[in-house]
């Protein structure tokens, strides 16, 4: 009776394991239909995207530091992968990216400078070629303000 039991409450319960087996794989876990059927339409090459222009002049500028924000999967199966917060956009002129492994890419700058390997989160200062994360960016920043802080708070 005791087995019979076990086994009509896993009976009951398997619909729900077979639907979680099915999920959608981590790179489309946090978003929405909605969201992924903007980011599919925004990685169409045949589709014109109106920020094109933005993107352009952004990239004109010379950039100060160079940050790997991570890699998308399309359901189209195409690989993305972002810089300073756009789509295969945000590199200055001069780099090139080359994805080496799922999360990281090699980023070869100018003649003189040697590849980079990045891992998602990270930023790499072009003017000495360090890899820093981006906590460590942060937190200079932050020291500076309370050292300011703290002078202050000493005046009379």
């Amino acid at each position: 009776m005791n087995t019979l039991r076990c086994l009509m409450l896993t009976l009951l319960c398997f619909p729900g394991m077979a639907a979680t087996l099915h999920a959608d794989p981590y790179g489309k876990l946090f978003t929405t239909p909605a969201q992924r059927a903007m980011l599919d339409a925004h990685s169409d090459p045949s589709e014109t995207i109106a920020a094109d222009g933005d993107a352009e002049v952004a990239n004109a500028a010379p950039a100060r530091l160079i940050e790997f924000n991570g890699t998308l999967v399309s359901s189209s199966g195409r690989r993305e992968i972002w810089i300073n917060g756009q789509r295969d956009r945000g590199l200055p002129p001069g780099y090139r990216l080359r994805p080496v492994g799922r999360d990281r890419v090699r980023l070869h700058g100018n003649a003189d400078s040697r590849p980079r390997v990045l891992k998602a989160g990270q930023v790499l200062i072009p003017a000495s070629g360090q890899v820093l994360e981006q906590y460590a960016l942060e937190q200079p920043a932050s020291a500076e303000a309370a050292a300011d802080g703290a002078a202050s708070a000493d005046m009379p």
